[in-house]
């Protein structure tokens, strides 16, 4: 099994982020960082988000149980296909 490198010299990755990342591949998925987190990393500026790309679901719920040790975790939709299980998830904005 091949295992992520994360190497926080490169991007400053929060420790609760390398945790569920590590957690994921430990329990057998294929976690990746993608989207605006990549794209601001390459043109060198401030991460603001991170998002997650996860392959190897075969059971939602299982990844669902992973995630809710770590945050509350919001079904917002769900689309299951014969090789893609897609799960939106959102974290409440902070009241200002």
């Amino acid at each position: 099994i091949q295992r992520m490198c994360i190497n926080k010299s490169k991007i400053n990755i929060p420790k609760l982020l390398i945790d569920i990342l590590t957690t994921l591949q430990d329990s057998g998925y294929k976690p990746y960082l993608v989207g605006g987190c990549v794209r601001d990393f390459i043109l060198k500026k401030a991460v603001k988000d991170f998002d997650i790309e996860v392959f190897g679901i075969e059971n939602l719920e299982n990844l669902k149980l992973i995630l809710e040790k770590y945050t509350k975790v919001y079904d917002i939709g769900k689309k299951i296909t014969k090789n893609l299980i897609l799960i939106f998830l959102f974290k409440k904005k902070k009241k200002k």
